[in-house]
């Protein structure tokens, strides 16, 4: 049994290949059955207090005032992201010069000005996505958008650091995002919503996902042990792009270890969340950052 993962328009979906032999006939039949997209969202978070997170942007089309993404402030010029953010571009987005996007820091209420927002509009040509990113299997999922207008840092915009590989981080770790609240949900969510994940070991990774689960490149990360819950906190579609935080081991500074990637459904134990592991990516971020 395979995976094979196809891209929609700011959302991916899953296609769940099954192939069965029959006896009888000898002969053998593929069915494909659609199940729900990766996820991109917070499931079972609380409301973030405003200015709780002034690392995470929200990416947003100009003109239909859709947030489908998230991205975390590397500095006052650059947002790292998740490539799949973009693989799928609206119709009136085809043109790489256009301004058809916005990253909005300092969010908090998608509904309310609260005046801590700043907007920045970019088009394609501001997005630097990784040239060995794979659609189909989210390998290299990560991109890099290039402001074309600094932002004015604040208590509610800042950048955060990159994860460094002497310090380590501790296994507990915040996700956050305007994401929908639980799988297929129709219901939008206005109010950034946070939650605390687990982020396990390699093995406890390969023995969930199997070859789906890239040690190298990829984090997996969900339900702490400690919880008894059958359906978790997770992240799904919406969430895309957003930060995976930790603190050092060494003290209390938070770091990004993590993109939000992609996964199974939302909020189930057996299937924990899959992350673009940032550590895996260093070089290539200073390579293509400016600022």
């Amino acid at each position: 049994m395979g995976l094979l993962r196809v891209s929609y328009q700011h959302f991916s979906c899953l296609i769940l290949i099954i192939t069965s032999t029959f006896l009888s006939c000898g002969s053998g039949m593929t069915i494909e059955i659609k199940i729900s997209p990766p996820t991109g969202k917070i499931v079972h978070g609380t409301n973030a207090i405003h200015g709780s997170i002034p690392y995470l942007v929200s990416i947003q089309t100009v003109h239909q005032q859709l947030a489908f993404c998230g991205g975390a402030i590397l500095d006052r010029m650059t947002i790292l992201t998740a490539a799949h953010c973009f693989t799928d571009r609206p119709s009136d987005c085809l043109e790489d010069s256009k301004d058809c996007y916005k990253i909005v820091a300092g969010e908090h209420d998608l509904k309310h000005y609260e005046g801590s927002e700043q907007t920045v509009v970019f088009s394609m040509s501001n997005v630097v996505v990784h040239e060995h990113y794979d659609r189909f299997h989210y390998d290299n999922d990560i991109a890099l958008i290039r402001l074309k207008t600094p932002l004015n840092l604040s208590g509610y915009v800042e950048p955060i650091a990159l994860i460094d590989p002497d310090i380590g981080h501790t296994d507990r770790a915040v996700i956050a995002g305007w994401g929908k609240n639980e799988s297929n949900s129709k219901h939008d969510v206005e109010i950034l919503q946070r939650t605390e994940v687990q982020i396990f070991s390699n093995q406890h990774c390969h023995n969930q996902w199997g070859d789906d689960y890239h040690a190298e490149t990829m984090i997996c990360a969900g339900a702490p042990s400690d919880s008894s819950q059958e359906l978790v906190t997770d992240a799904c579609q919406g969430d895309s792009g957003g930060p995976l935080m930790a603190r050092s081991n060494t003290g209390h500074k938070r770091y990004l270890v993590g993109i939000i990637s992609w996964g199974y459904d939302c909020g189930f134990r057996e299937y924990p969340g899959l992350y673009t592991k940032v550590e895996a990516y260093l070089k290539w971020i200073e390579r293509n950052r400016q600022g």
